[in-house]
């Protein structure tokens, strides 16, 4: 009984592990950061965890005046002659720079001519050799089959190179890293009294520079826990998802100041259906909404909304993490999904 306790405890460590710690790859990426070197339009590109990155770092680009566009990767392959038959440049996003789809893309863009810049976790693969500019994570890949830190560490790095093509100042990815431990511990106290009971469905809202995050989050949940999750806009989820929404359901808004005057009130339509809300937020978000400590996980005041992308995804890991476990999940070895996604299109 007591080595079937131990193996119980051990699922998923490897993990959780990644998840604590994951500031540290952050850290390093200070020394290496460089602009992209070729103009925009921006076509950001991935698959899976990469597209929603995708996402983030093109909300960022026309959040500085940079003209950009996040599409699934697939869509550069199935119709290159929409989007890549005039000027602009392709940013495919590949933890591992081996994924069919990346390397497939990078080549439709060779046949136009089109700059190509890689941003991944290694600096010797087939998609690394396509690029015209590789923008490596070395610390990012974390040897496990969902993407956790890598997701991080290329969004920090994403996040520094589109500040210094918008001639904007970087928030240090030092800041960033040391802002992660007190998030992170926000988060593995309040999430496990979140789950006391297994929610019917969690519902992830973000908007703007959030959208992708959310979606992230979402994905995580449905990877690791295989829960039934779903994201949407905050403004969205007044519209058709609002007639499914039960009070067994839980829901995590991410805030962001910009956007108060719109998201105070959806969190008061929302406490009328459930009270399993827990916003995301920088602490100036609050202001005088009155909300439970128990239901507000803090982000730092210090670093602006567009730049705190990385630490607002941190209290979703933890989640995902946790559900898995609830439902008798290995998040080390989530099912049916493998590290690397290769196809046959013969």
């Amino acid at each position: 009984m007591l080595d079937m306790e131990v193996e119980s405890l051990s699922k998923g460590q490897y993990v959780f592990d990644v998840i604590q710690n994951q500031a540290m790859a952050w850290r390093s990426l200070s020394s290496t950061v460089k602009p992209f070197q070729h103009a925009g339009p921006y076509i950001f590109i991935g698959s899976g965890t990469s597209f929603y990155l995708a996402q983030v770092a093109c909300a960022k680009a026309l959040k500085n005046g940079i003209p950009a566009v996040a599409l699934p990767t697939a869509e550069i392959i199935l119709d290159p002659e929409i989007w890549l038959n005039h000027p602009v440049t392709l940013i495919v996003i590949s933890r591992s720079g081996t994924t069919s789809e990346a390397i497939l893309a990078a080549q439709k863009a060779k046949d136009y001519h089109i700059p190509i810049v890689a941003v991944t976790c290694h600096h010797s693969t087939p998609l690394a050799n396509l690029a015209n500019q590789v923008l490596v994570s070395d610390d990012g890949d974390e040897d496990t089959v969902v993407m956790i830190r890598s997701f991080t560490s290329m969004l920090v790095l994403l996040q520094s190179s589109i500040d210094m093509v918008a001639h904007r100042s970087q928030c240090s990815s030092v800041i960033l890293a040391d802002a992660a431990h007190p998030v992170l511990e926000q988060a593995n106290l309040l999430i496990p009294l979140l789950l006391r009971n297994v929610p019917r469905r969690v519902y992830v809202l973000g908007g703007g520079l959030r959208q992708g995050i959310a979606e992230e989050g979402v994905l995580k949940l449905q990877e690791m826990a295989g829960a039934v999750a779903l994201a949407f806009n905050p403004l969205e989820f007044r519209h058709g998802p609002w007639g499914s929404l039960e009070n067994t359901d839980a829901i995590f808004l991410l805030g962001q100041r910009d956007r108060v005057q719109y998201e105070h009130p959806l969190y008061k339509d929302l406490l009328q259906r459930t009270k399993h809300i827990t916003v995301v937020a920088r602490e100036d978000w609050f202001g005088e909404l009155d909300i439970d400590e128990s239901s507000r996980l803090e982000l730092p005041n210090n670093i602006p909304d567009e730049d705190a992308g990385p630490l607002a995804v941190l209290p979703l890991q933890i989640l995902a993490w946790h559900m898995a476990r609830l439902m008798g999940e290995n998040p080390d070895a989530p099912k049916n999904l493998t590290p690397v996604v290769v196809l046959n299109h013969e």
